[in-house]
């Protein structure tokens, strides 16, 4: 009997020896085996140098890979309206094997502590950091990454960028399906030679799940902040920002269509100089066309429209305490359904004459009034008021329905067309006191 413990004892402490290296060899196997996926997966994306140096206990790695945007842009059918460099990451890591990596009672196959440095090919951009991840046993991939604070300057013409750092957790499950990126922004500035955009105590938490299908995904983001700052050169009067800002934006594609969700909040803000109390707005878009949206960002007109057939887009609502009053509304634009044999690329003019809107606004007599001050609006809010088109309420405010159907636009019930006819018949003059009160 003690024979048979005596053995068995030493079975389990040879198994005990022996696993670190196993899982050393395990490892090595792996990361070569992700890494000719990842290259085969990814275009535009090129691994350069693999190394893997295995002990007993613990293994060092070193990858360094290339991602070539401009290739990748031109496989997935965006313009390329630009020079868009290429950029490496090295990602030089220390792993300590299994199966105790993790502790109790949180076993892990390994433990690996990386560095890693992102820049572009010719040396301008650099973007360095560490991570603490943990790899489980059946899979998947839990990190902490900390970036590093990073000061950038771009050409003259686009200015630079400016982070304080940040601290992120990162998860991915064993199918490499689903990602979901968590983390604080303590700030940031991005500067242009238009004016800068900048983020004060950001909170960022991302979802990406990928369907085993091609061209299927999901994403949900949501960014808090305590402020965020927007300042333009053409409007140097006053900035643009909101205080407690949330945003919530999810979206889906489904092959050529894309479906998204957008709700945002703002405690108060700042708009040209004027500061007001609040803001809220839903967006909802469902069937907007990826090829139109590809043609727009690369500067190029499209022959499809923005939504497909049996799109839908909806404001639902918009509120925001202005400085000059209450704003409140709703738009909803509806595509006609696909007829029979048709393509979205065909006679996209089509889909556009057949499109329904419908809006309804209550906009405030100061927010009118400061409309009519502008050169470019003066002759139409003039004309407006003049025919008893916009006519205020007894709370100073002024109501808009707008309806577009089979080709004809309304305005509170007037057509476009007999308003248009006022608006160039009318003496062009400039208004008094043309500006921003």
């Amino acid at each position: 009997m003690m024979l048979r413990l005596v053995a068995l004892a030493s079975l389990v402490a040879l198994a005990v020896l022996a696993a670190p290296a196993a899982v050393g060899l395990l490892l090595e196997h792996q990361l070569g085996r992700e890494l000719v996926r990842l290259e085969a997966r990814q275009p535009g994306l090129t691994v350069s140098r693999a190394e893997f140096r295995r002990g007993w206990w613990q293994s060092e790695s070193r990858q360094v890979l290339v991602f070539d945007n401009a290739r990748r842009i031109a496989h997935d059918g965006w313009p390329a309206a630009w020079s868009v460099p290429r950029f490496e990451l090295e990602v030089v890591s220390r792993h300590r094997h299994g199966p105790l990596a993790g502790g109790v009672p949180r076993p892990a196959l390994a433990q690996v502590e990386s560095q890693f440095t992102l820049g572009d090919l010719a040396g301008s951009t650099r973007i360095s950091g560490a991570a603490r991840s943990r790899l489980a046993w059946l899979g998947g991939i839990e990190s902490r990454v900390i970036v590093q604070p990073l000061a950038l300057d771009f050409t003259e013409a686009y200015g630079g960028l400016d982070l304080f750092g940040g601290e992120f957790t990162l998860m991915i499950d064993r199918e490499f399906q689903t990602w979901v990126l968590e983390g604080r922004l303590p700030g940031g500035e991005l500067r242009s030679a238009e004016g800068s955009l900048a983020l004060d105590d950001g909170r960022l938490a991302l979802r990406v799940h990928r369907e085993g299908r091609a061209g299927h995904w999901q994403a949900a983001l949501r960014l808090d902040t305590a402020r965020l700052r927007a300042w333009s050169r053409r409007a140097p009067r006053g900035q643009t920002f909101g205080r407690n800002l949330t945003l919530e934006l999810a979206a889906a594609r489904v092959e050529d269509r894309l479906t998204l969700a957008a709700t945002a909040g703002a405690a108060s803000l700042s708009l040209l100089g004027r500061e007001s109390r609040g803001l809220s707005a839903r967006l909802g878009a469902d069937g907007l066309s990826l090829a139109a949206l590809q043609a727009l960002a690369g500067g190029e007109p499209s022959a499809q429209p923005l939504l497909t057939a049996d799109g839908r887009l909806t404001l639902d609502p918009l509120r925001a305490e202005l400085h000059y009053g209450q704003l409140d509304g709703t738009l909803t634009l509806e595509m006609p359904p696909r007829s029979r044999g048709a393509t979205d690329s065909d006679h996209p003019q089509a889909w556009l004459d057949g499109a329904s809107l419908y809006s309804r606004w209550h906009l405030p007599a100061g927010l009118v009034d400061l409309a009519q001050r502008q050169t470019a609006l003066a002759a139409s809010v003039r004309a407006l008021r003049e025919q008893q088109v916009l006519v205020p309420t007894d709370d100073d405010s002024y109501p808009v329905e707008a309806r577009y159907r089979d080709g004809l636009l309304s305005i509170n019930g007037v057509d476009l067309q007999r308003l248009m006819g006022a608006v160039t018949a009318a003496p062009a003059s400039r208004p008094d006191n043309a500006g921003v009160p």
